[in-house]
């Protein structure tokens, strides 16, 4: 009896534990399944290059430091889970003295940069391989003229991917009503002078990437006059313009962070602000993508490139930062008071102020910058 009982009760035990294993196996199947299905959805070489990718399973960024930059960067990591951003945000300047020192020591930390001045860098078109980046019809001038502005120049192998053209001054329209300065030869009228504010242009920056457009588009006569009748007044400190700017003391600006200034709208301590342009701006401030020399983690790096210059990576990168254009055609124009939209720019020729040209004309505005005393 005993013996028969026995038996039974492993007979019971084999068909739950067949049972539990079919299950296990069609829960499997299943999820193996999902992920076949979601895997599909992308190209075969996109699938080879994240397998690497996720191998590597991180990238380091470094890019300007704020919150709309980190947020950009968190849809490439929902976009291929599995590889971790390390953002490094920094000021320009400080980015480039800080690879400089890296790279002279043969430290070789991060794979890419978003924007602003690399120190030694990849050539670019080595980390391409999605035939839809180099369609021409998917840029503005072409996909090549993204390298070509910058041919002669220290920066010569960067990608322009992205423009803010200048120049455009704004004016607190709380203070100064509308319609009362409609061009920039207004500016230069007795009753404004002493009531402009900008950052200190003996250093680079938002005044002089205006000032520079401004010299490139109306004459450098025309902003030595401007400085010489408007006086403006000269800080090193970004909130400090936005708080004189946005409460009237200074209601007129040259060169603005834009996002301290989002903050004092937000909260209606300004309400109306102009922006005064020229009718075809040929002057802009790129931004431009480089891979690092030897970046550490290269399939991240591709894997991120193609990403980025692709049709949702720059969706994502207008929508995020909003004041900038993307030079593909096929993304929707950015439309706000800090932004000239591409009818108001002269394409055939614009140029980038990193570029040779650019550089040249912002080297002047430099010197202006330095021999200036008004305001002081």
């Amino acid at each position: 009896m005993k013996r028969k009982r026995f038996i039974l009760l492993a007979v019971i035990l084999l068909l739950v534990f067949t049972a539990c294993s079919n299950q296990q196996k069609t829960v499997e199947s299943q999820t193996d399944k999902a992920s076949t299905k979601v895997d599909s959805k992308k190209e075969a070489w996109e699938q080879e290059l994240y397998e690497l990718a996720k191998k590597e399973g991180k990238i380091s960024i470094v890019g300007w430091p704020s919150e709309n930059r980190e947020a950009l960067l968190e849809e490439f990591e929902k976009e291929y889970p599995g590889i971790k951003v390390n953002f490094i945000g920094m000021r320009y300047t400080d980015a480039m003295v800080k690879l400089r020192e890296e790279q002279n020591n043969g430290k070789y930390l991060a794979d890419v940069q978003i924007e602003g001045l690399a120190a030694q860098f990849d050539d670019l078109n080595k980390y391409i391989v999605n035939p839809d980046i180099k369609n021409d019809d998917n840029w503005h001038g072409g996909f090549a003229k993204g390298f070509d502005a910058l041919k002669g120049s220290n920066y010569e192998g960067q990608y322009i991917y992205g423009v803010q053209a200048s120049p455009q001054i704004l004016i607190n329209n709380d203070v100064i009503p509308e319609g009362e300065i409609k061009t920039f030869e207004d500016l230069l009228k007795s009753e404004y002078s002493g009531k402009i504010v900008g950052y200190d242009f003996s250093i680079r920056g938002q005044s002089t990437v205006t000032l520079t457009g401004l010299a490139r588009a109306k004459g450098e006569d025309f902003v030595t006059e401007l400085l010489e009748k408007g006086k403006p007044v000269v800080v090193k400190d970004h909130r400090q313009i936005a708080n004189w700017f946005a409460t009237g003391r200074y209601p007129i600006v040259i060169g603005i962070d834009t996002t301290q200034l989002e903050e004092f709208k937000e909260k209606g301590v300004v309400k109306n602000i102009q922006t005064l342009r020229v009718e075809k701006a040929n002057t802009y401030q790129p931004f431009a993508l480089a891979v690092l020399k030897n970046p550490p983690n290269p399939n991240a790096t591709k894997l991120f490139v193609n990403w980025y210059l692709s049709k949702k990576g720059q969706e994502k990168f207008v929508d995020l930062i909003g004041i900038y254009q993307s030079r593909r055609t096929d993304v929707p124009e950015v439309q706000n008071e800090y932004t000239i939209p591409w009818s108001q720019i002269e394409q055939e020729n614009d140029v980038p102020m990193t570029s040779v040209e650019g550089t040249k004309t912002e080297d002047w505005v430099l010197e202006q910058g330095k021999n200036y005393k008004a305001g002081n």
